[in-house]
């Protein structure tokens, strides 16, 4: 109901994404209508008046504009919004923390476009090959704590997705005491992956180890 929309949009202010669960009723069915009347308008026939119906449903009709303001506010980037589907049966295309993961990588990767790299890129006083050494760093930064979230949440078919993306370390036990951040991040992953039995992991890595 409103706490509900009310713990979303507190969550959307700390700059947090959010996964609804649509056809779950109520709150989580309202937001994902207005993610659809904003983002996505020409395959959803959505209209302000619809969400107000449904908000009218949990709440009283003194609150109704309020919260219609503040699901508009929850909804306003699209990155930050994963609309997890389930139909009456409670059938959906994806394991739920398959979702959880893909949200928070889509709302990472917009962060780092939108908000470190825009600022490196805007930096009058940084040469171009200053940005270039940056931006490569950050976004390597981000391909190796994805890929750490998918090696805790034990996903190796998320973890095969993100490795493709780089490759892990040869050596990597003879550049465990390297100061660079990626090396010790790649290196540490594989070795945890062996001393916690992940072996879909140690495989993925093994197979994907620079040659």
């Amino acid at each position: 109901g409103p706490g509900t929309v009310g713990t979303c949009l507190g969550a959307i202010r700390q700059n947090l994404p959010l996964v609804i669960v649509n056809g779950s009723g109520q709150a989580a069915d309202a937001i994902a209508y207005a993610y659809f009347m904003k983002h996505e308008p020409a395959t959803r026939k959505c209209t302000m008046k619809g969400l107000q119906e449904i908000v009218a449903q949990f709440c009283k009709p003194d609150q109704v504009d309020s919260i219609v303001e503040n699901i508009l506010e929850c909804v306003k980037i699209k990155e930050q919004i994963t609309i997890f589907e389930v139909d009456f049966y409670g059938r959906h295309d994806q394991p739920l923390d398959v979702a959880i993961l893909d949200a928070v990588f889509a709302w990472d990767e917009y962060l780092l476009e939108t908000g470190e790299m825009k600022w490196i890129q805007e930096t009058p006083d940084a040469v171009p090959a200053q940005k270039t050494a940056i931006l490569k760093l950050k976004k390597e930064q981000r391909k190796a704590r994805n890929l750490e979230l998918a090696l805790t949440w034990n996903r190796p078919d998320i973890g095969m997705r993100e490795t493709a993306k780089f490759r892990i370390l040869h050596n990597f036990q003879e550049r465990m005491d390297e100061e660079d951040a990626i090396t010790q991040s790649k290196s540490r992953m594989l070795k945890w992956a062996l001393t916690h039995n992940r072996l879909e992991f140690v495989k993925l890595f093994l197979e994907t180890m620079d040659k």
